[in-house]
């Protein structure tokens, strides 16, 4: 590890978004995909290496030498902000993988029928992102253009966003308020020329009172 980027290394490890592997759920992860800007475990990071490295480029924190880009993009990125984008729509019916507990060393030592099931769920989110959101924003690629996902997941604009705006605005209009009570009707005297009417003026004229 270069000294240079060893205290911002742990901190990227011991980052709460980082305390269990991006795509597996195991505790203390100590590989990252430099590419990705994640933190992953023993197990992915040998399923990793076989998506390519224009997909996912693994290092580890603790052995290799790092260069300053990769350090920004875990620093910027990390597992939760990564998730948010590339998990965001997994359909009702499909599991997250679960951590490997048969003792392992790598994807290339898990049992077949794991290291199976475990590629196809990351060339699935990876390679052909099956899960993320239409419309949403690559938080490797914002980095590489020299934005900040975390800041650039509060637009307002995001689809993220916007869907939590759509479904604020659809529970305030489900919300229906009472009508305003209205002020009971109020009926004033009204003062009654019986000049006017011609009945009663008739009969005054006819009964002789005055002032008709």
């Amino acid at each position: 590890m270069v000294d240079i980027f060893k205290n911002r290394l742990d901190e990227i490890m011991h980052h709460s978004d980082n305390q269990v592997c991006a795509d597996c759920g195991a505790r203390a992860p100590r590989w990252s995909s430099v590419r990705l800007g994640i933190l992953i475990c023993t197990n992915c990071a040998g399923i990793h290496r076989k998506l390519g490295t224009h997909i996912s480029f693994v290092q580890s924190l603790t052995i290799d030498k790092w260069k300053l880009e990769w350090v920004e993009s875990c620093e910027k990125i990390g597992n939760r902000i990564s998730n948010e984008y590339y998990e965001a729509n997994i359909p009702a019916h499909m599991k997250r993988p679960t951590p490997v507990t048969d003792g392992g060393t790598g994807g290339d030592t898990l049992e077949l029928n794991a290291a199976s099931k475990l590629e196809k769920w990351l060339r699935n989110k990876y390679e052909l992102r099956l899960f993320v959101l239409p419309g949403s924003a690559d938080p490797a690629e914002l980095v590489r253009q020299g934005k900040n996902p975390r800041t650039i997941g509060q637009d307002p604009s995001s689809p993220r966003e916007k869907k939590k705006k759509d479904k604020k605005s659809k529970k305030q209009l489900d919300v229906v308020s009472p009508p305003d009570p209205q002020p009971p009707k109020t009926f004033l005297p009204t003062k009654f020329d019986w000049k006017s009417n011609v009945f009663i003026k008739s009969w005054a004229i006819a009964n002789g009172v005055a002032d008709v």
